[in-house]
């Protein structure tokens, strides 16, 4: 039997540039709800990690960190489903190993005993908007990455229709809603072959994210205004409604290690406003040295100021 208790059912996937940014936006979220009558629970569907690598043993190490707090958040591990044999690259694997959890995440809805308010999915689990639809839950998706990474996925399925050949063999720039021309060879490495499985994987993102009740992005207005209001005019793929975007972000977990401030922020204190440049590639943007060297090399020679955050190469789904 249901209780009057509101949930919020989340869907992340293992990587913690995903899995982190989701906990902390329920973290906000049920802050912002704790004057509120109505009251709320959010409830994290967690998938076996199917590989055993260094981002997986930090994400484990964070649940535990946010376990040990006083939020209603409560974190279900979802019973384990043999991954696919099948798969050419990892995005691939991903939405593929995603779909398979289907079954098991309506069983989690349905004995829960609460009144599930929505599902915040994470990019690689849109599959899941069919069981949404199903059990008319409203299906939110929170994009993890850029606003500008958000504009080129949905429009793909029109980029997809009007090039029918490899990016790489455009002569001129390719123009995505909102973001400068991108140089056809610039365009990111997991959309250069339109026949792998990669390709496919974020074709069918772009088109799924449009059945969507809404769009969380992990970015803000002060940083990309231009793009996120091209997304909300309906630019990315002019004959669907362009779904509701809600900037939230940047949402980054930031432990708390005493009153002395980090040695870099104290260094950014005394630097003048807009004069240093960030560098940070995500959770998965580790370099071999000989890239890190070339591009330490084109920073000295820049000549401007810069804090740059180094991760050592990773290793996952081959």
């Amino acid at each position: 039997m249901s209780n009057n208790k509101w949930c919020l059912f989340f869907m992340p996937i293992w990587p913690p540039g995903h899995t982190i940014p989701m906990v902390e936006a329920a973290k906000r979220l049920l802050q912002c709800n704790s004057t509120s009558s109505n009251s709320l629970s959010i409830t994290f569907l967690l998938m076996q990690t199917p590989t055993a690598d260094s981002m997986s043993s930090i994400t484990e190490s964070y649940l535990r960190s946010v376990d040990s707090l006083n939020f209603p958040i409560n974190f279900q591990q979802l019973p384990v489903v043999k991954p696919p044999a099948q798969f050419d690259d990892p995005e691939e694997f991903i939405t593929i190993y995603v779909k398979l959890h289907l079954p098991h995440v309506k069983d989690a809805i349905a004995t829960s005993g609460s009144r599930v308010a929505a599902l915040v999915l994470d990019p690689f689990a849109t599959s899941l908007i069919d069981l949404g639809n199903e059990l008319n839950i409203p299906c939110y998706i929170f994009h993890t990455s850029n606003a500008a990474f958000l504009s080129l996925v949905l429009h793909l399925p029109i980029l997809d229709e009007k090039i029918k050949q490899e990016f790489s063999e455009i002569d001129g720039p390719i123009k995505v809603p909102g973001v400068s021309p991108v140089p056809s060879h610039f365009m990111p490495p997991i959309l250069m072959n339109k026949k792998s499985g990669a390709y496919k994987s974020f074709l069918y993102l772009g088109r799924r994210y449009m059945e969507a009740k809404g769009i969380i992005v992990n970015s803000s207005i002060a940083l990309e205004e231009r793009v996120l209001k091209a997304v909300e005019q309906g630019q990315c793929a002019p004959d669907k409604p362009a779904p509701a975007i809600y900037p939230i972000g940047p949402i980054v977990s930031i432990p708390k290690v005493g009153p002395e401030q980090h040695e870099c922020v104290k260094w950014l204190d005394l630097q003048q406003p807009k004069s240093v440049m960030f560098l940070c590639f995500g959770s998965r943007g580790g370099f071999e040295l000989p890239q890190i060297k070339e591009m330490a090399i084109g920073l000295e020679r820049s000549g401007h100021r810069f804090l740059w955050a180094i991760r050592a190469p990773c290793t996952g789904i081959k």
